[in-house]
């Protein structure tokens, strides 16, 4: 299963999951964990939840946990030995390349619905160009 390195992928129906005046999205969760078997240091686990707020509860006047809608989690596995990467999205995978040894980028871009997602990744730390080092988009806007 593998796709150039900017494909569109359409996931689920067209169904608009957000509006950011009625029901934003949300952040659930971010982890970046070592990930490699022998040396920690070359594997890299990264890990975005998030979700839609529920339209329908904020427009019935809840708020906070009571707003919760359909939540997703998009994981990325990349080894900076090997080069390979595997993205997958609340465990189905949606894409799994193989760069060049030492690799130390990575982006992908795909759809749910009539949303766009996209990863991008860089394997050393970007604070000195104030760009960060794992980043997810979601039609746009930074995670």
């Amino acid at each position: 299963c593998t796709f150039p390195q900017h494909t569109s992928i359409t996931m689920n129906h067209q169904q608009i999951r957000y509006n950011l005046r009625r029901n934003p999205p949300y952040q659930i969760n971010f982890r970046s964990k070592r990930a490699g078997k022998h040396i920690t240091a070359s594997k890299r686990r990264i890990t975005f939840q998030f979700g839609f707020s529920s339209a329908k509860a904020i427009a019935s006047g809840q708020s906070e946990v009571n707003c919760r809608g359909e939540e997703h989690e998009v994981v990325l596995i990349w080894s900076h030995i090997s080069g390979k990467r595997e993205l997958y999205m609340d465990g189905r995978p949606i894409h799994m390349s193989k760069g060049p040894r030492g690799n130390t980028k990575f982006q992908f871009t795909w759809g749910i619905g009539p949303h766009v997602l996209k990863i991008v990744a860089n394997f050393k730390d970007q604070a000195k160009n104030f760009e960060r080092q794992f980043d997810l988009f979601l039609d746009g806007i930074t995670f």
